[in-house]
């Protein structure tokens, strides 16, 4: 949709996940005419995040993973340290409660 109306997409990985990283990757691929996609996190940490190993970066390119549905290995002994927990309850605080 954008290259119909001339405009320039260049999507961007800030702080994602490796799996995040992985599907940006392949929504990069698909675009014609792509500029470049942005990575701005060090790979190195990024990459262990429950996966086995970091994507592999070539002369300060990544390659588009090749596996089975994003192309990464999910390792469930390290993404159990991430697991879903409980959180207090928080009130956010109003006007009134800033005043002097």
């Amino acid at each position: 949709m954008a290259e119909a109306y001339h405009v320039v997409v260049s999507p961007h990985n800030y702080n994602s996940t490796t799996v995040g990283l992985a599907a940006t990757l392949h929504v990069s691929a698909a675009i014609p005419k792509l500029p470049d996609h942005r990575v701005l996190r060090e790979l190195r940490v990024a990459g262990g995040g429950g996966r086995g190993e970091p994507l592999p970066v070539d002369r300060g390119y990544l390659t588009v993973p090749t596996g089975p549905g994003l192309g990464v290995e999910l390792r469930e002994d390290v993404l159990v340290r991430y697991a879903d927990r409980e959180f207090p309850a928080r009130t956010i605080p109003t006007p009134r409660d800033e005043g002097p």
